[in-house]
C-alpha cells in the first residue's frame, strides 16, 4: 500500500493548487475538492477490496477488479447526473470538474493501487507442501 498512498499524498497538493488557482468558493474550485475526496475514498475502497478479495479468495481476484471498476463507474456517473441535473447543487459545484479530477484520482490510485496489489502477493504454500494436490 506504500506506493497507494505515496500517489495520493503527492496528488493531494496538486489539488490543493488547482482548487486554489480556480478559487477555493468557486464551483470548479469546490468541484476539485470534491473530486479529490470522493475519488480518493472510492478508490481507496477498491484497492483494500482487491487486496482482500487476493489474500482470502485469490480466485475471484478478476471478479474484485470488475467489481472495483463497476462501484467506480456508478460513483461517477450518479455524481455526475446528480451535480448536472440538480440546480442547487450544479449552482455550487461544477460538474465538468468534478467528472475530470474524480477520472483522474482513479486512474492514478488504481495503477499504483494495483501495482502495490500484485507485488506483495506471495503464495504461502508450494505445490509440494498442499496437502489437498496430493495423489
Amino acid at each position: 500500500m506504500t506506493r497507494t498512498l505515496i500517489s495520493l499524498l503527492v496528488l493531494l497538493p496538486i489539488a490543493v493548487v488547482v482548487a486554489w488557482r480556480l478559487g477555493f468558493e468557486t464551483q470548479r474550485g469546490i468541484a476539485v475538492s470534491i473530486g479529490y475526496v470522493v475519488g480518493s475514498a472510492v478508490s481507496w475502497w477498491g484497492i483494500f477490496y482487491q487486496r482482500h478479495t487476493l489474500i482470502h479468495r485469490p480466485e475471484r481476484f478478476s471478479s474484485a477488479m470488475i467489481i472495483d471498476f463497476g462501484v467506480k463507474l456508478l460513483v461517477v456517473l450518479i455524481g455526475g447526473i446528480v451535480l448536472r441535473y440538480v440546480p442547487e447543487l450544479g449552482a455550487k459545484c461544477d460538474w465538468r470538474a468534478f467528472l475530470l479530477t474524480f477520472a483522474t484520482i482513479s486512474m492514478v490510485v488504481l495503477l499504483f493501487g494495483t501495482a502495490d496489489t500484485l507485488s506483495g502477493r506471495t503464495s504461502s504454500t508450494t505445490p509440494e507442501q498442499n496437502p489437498a494436490q496430493s495423489s
